[in-house]
């Protein structure tokens, strides 16, 4: 056997020396299924050559659906060779769809030999909408494949309009042939704001077909912000065909601020898509402070282009904090690329802390790229215990779910929360939680601060929640201050 699965090929051809038909064998003689699943097929062709019936066959001679889809594929062809109609079939000779809901597609050409148009065809021969709902498309070019228009039609032939909102679109080829301008018309042809948020786009392209410049118009040929503030775009693009500096424009051509507070943005990259920096600046071209507190930021990357270290700097390029109150921030990754080590500095390259008592964070990873330890760290480098009472954390999972969370301290003996519990053991029922209970060190039951040692949750049959009760350590049912509930109020324990 070889391994494409078989060890003998059989072939018979026609007087012409077209294949009419193909065998599979092993080296015992007997049919095998390839890899494609059928061990044999035929083929009806017409006088030119080209197939016009494919049936395929499995070991015992049945007819068998094989891995592209089909048992049985039939084809109309013109006198270019192009086919112009397909149908598909399945092991009994019924219609079947293959890759949408449709069983067949007509398909015309043009004077250019591009195919300005398909129709589809349900299993009873009529007309069919695919999946993208339309039962026809067409298209005209000026020439092959500079494609400049584009429309939409349902089974009985009216306009489509698709979810996008437009039923049909005219486009604008340049020299090179880039779409210039496009332009979307509703099912009556008149120009129509799409769901995009624009009725019109111009673009304008370099040599390397990157778009320089982008403007959206709205129906009435009036400038429009589809998404943000701007109207316009402008680029430039460095020798990694990364866009390196981008300007916005308003309704009337000038300089306009986006939604994120700056009017055009100035990159660097050391490779394609491996980002090294970024400045911003306002309408005058003046850096600007965005709200994330900083005006241009400097990045150090890895042989593998991660990030490794991140700096922030103000409108006259000295340190600043950012909004998330640092000034840099280092990276180091372990050896899946996950994030193994984040540390934070201020404007004078010190450890810092970011509200609370350490300055790095030191974390590992499962199989599945979940977080299973977290531990943090001083300025020396050495474990401390964070606000909430531990220096480390660990956690287990059942799929994407925690059902084990346990809390160290700085030598790694187990420790109490600020909650005041060691361990938080979590039971799931399908995706739904069913209990949380809280250990102290020793793993034993332990009523945390707020007065309970286990939340209990029942759903209904609909699988939203229904009750949530609290109980503490000697089975007395509670509420959710830990306050013991009346008589009517308590519901049995289990």
């Amino acid at each position: 056997m070889i391994p494409a699965g078989y060890a003998i090929l059989r072939r018979e051809l026609d007087d012409n020396g077209f294949i009419i038909r193909e065998s599979y064998l092993d080296d015992g003689n007997r049919p095998v299924a390839i890899a494609k699943l059928y061990a044999s097929y035929t083929c009806e062709r017409d006088e030119a050559g080209n197939a016009l019936v494919m049936t395929y066959y499995d070991a015992e001679g049945h007819r068998v659906v094989t891995k592209d889809g089909y048992a049985e594929i039939r084809r109309e062809w013109d006198e270019k060779k192009r086919v112009i109609y397909e149908a598909w079939f399945d092991e009994t000779g019924a219609p079947m769809a293959v890759k949408d809901v449709y069983c067949a597609v007509a398909t015309t050409y043009d004077a250019f030999g591009n195919a300005d148009s398909m129709v589809y065809y349900g299993p009873d021969g009529s007309r069919m909408p695919c999946k993208a709902g339309y039962a026809e498309i067409r298209r005209t070019y000026e020439d092959v494949k500079r494609m400049t228009s584009e429309a939409y039609f349902n089974a009985d032939g009216t306009p489509y309009v698709n979810g996008n909102l437009y039923a049909s679109f005219t486009q604008t080829l340049d020299e090179a042939g880039n779409p210039a301008v496009i332009i979307y018309m509703d099912e009556n042809g008149r120009r129509v704001m799409t769901k995009m948020g624009y009725a019109e786009i111009r673009r304008t392209f370099n040599d390397k077909k990157q778009a320089v410049y982008e403007a959206w118009l709205d129906d009435e040929g009036n400038p429009v912000a589809p998404k943000d503030t701007y109207c316009a775009i402008s680029r430039s693009f460095d020798d990694f065909g990364n866009s390196a500096y981008e300007m916005y424009y308003g309704p009337d051509g000038s300089l306009i601020a986006n939604k994120a507070g700056y009017a055009s943005v100035q990159r660097s990259y050391r490779a394609a898509k491996e980002l090294t920096g970024e400045t911003y600046y306002d309408a005058d071209g003046k850096m600007v402070l965005l709200s994330g507190g900083y005006a241009a930021f400097l990045r150090e990357l890895d042989d593998q282009g991660r990030k490794i270290f991140e700096v922030y700097l103000g409108t006259e390029r000295e340190k600043v904090l950012c909004a998330k109150g640092y000034s840099a921030v280092r990276y180091a990754y372990d050896e899946k690329g996950n994030i193994a080590r984040e540390a934070w500095y201020d404007t004078e390259d010190r450890p810092m802390t970011l509200g609370d008592t350490y300055c790095a964070v030191v974390r590992s990873y499962n199989e599945d790229k979940q977080v299973i330890y977290t531990q943090y760290l001083e300025a020396n480098g050495y474990p401390v215990l964070s606000k909430a009472g531990y220096a480390a954390v660990r956690k287990e999972y059942s799929g994407k779910l925690v059902t084990r969370e346990s809390y160290f301290d700085t030598n790694d003996q187990p420790v109490l929360s600020q909650d005041g519990c060691a361990v938080i053991v979590s039971a799931y029922d399908g995706d739904h939680v069913t209990t949380v209970s809280y250990l102290d060190t020793e793993g034993n039951p332990v009523n945390i601060r707020k007065g309970y040692s286990e939340i209990r949750y029942t759903y209904g049959a609909d699988g939203k929640q229904e009750t949530v009760t609290y109980w503490t350590t000697d089975g007395t049912q509670v509420d959710q201050n830990g306050q013991p509930l009346t008589q009517e109020t308590a519901e049995p324990a289990a």
